[in-house]
């Protein structure tokens, strides 16, 4: 479970928090392994559980099927539903073979309830990191529509 811990701390999840928050959040991770195609998150599911791709890859697809992205190791499946406490937004599959951390929602909700610093800190961690990757959707529609 050594490889747990390591993802953990390189995650952005963590970033300001003390090793003994760090290693509360540790103790309610679990490793799982999808196969390739296999379903990791499913487009509307109402399930809350995160996920840190350790080794491979996950594709994250429309409902139609349309690729939008595909993740490698460090990437964080499912801070959306979490954040929002909304459905799925997407379906994400596994490329090949991938191993990832795998965090109940409900785990997760437990821990920031009876300690409110890491919740603090994850919601933080979280809002600053999708807040950059609108950012950049921004930019990049604002480039399709010829706009400078």
């Amino acid at each position: 479970m050594h490889e747990l811990r390591e993802v953990i701390n390189k995650s952005y999840l963590v970033r300001g928090m003390t090793d003994a928050e760090i290693d509360a959040l540790y103790m309610i991770m679990e490793k799982r392994l999808y196969k390739g195609g296999e379903v990791l998150v499913r487009q509307y599911d109402k399930s809350k559980d995160l996920m840190i791709v350790m080794e491979g890859a996950a594709r994250v697809n429309t409902f139609s099927g349309e690729q939008i992205i595909e993740m490698g190791p460090g990437n964080i499946i499912g801070e959306i539903a979490l954040l929002d406490d909304q459905p799925r937004s997407a379906t994400v599959t596994s490329v090949k073979g991938t191993s990832v951390a795998f965090i109940s929602g409900d785990k997760m909700r437990a821990l920031m309830d009876a300690q409110p610093r890491i919740e603090l800190v994850i919601l933080r961690n979280m809002c600053r990191t999708l807040c950059s990757k609108i950012r950049l959707a921004n930019l990049q529609l604002e480039g399709l529509m010829g706009k400078s």
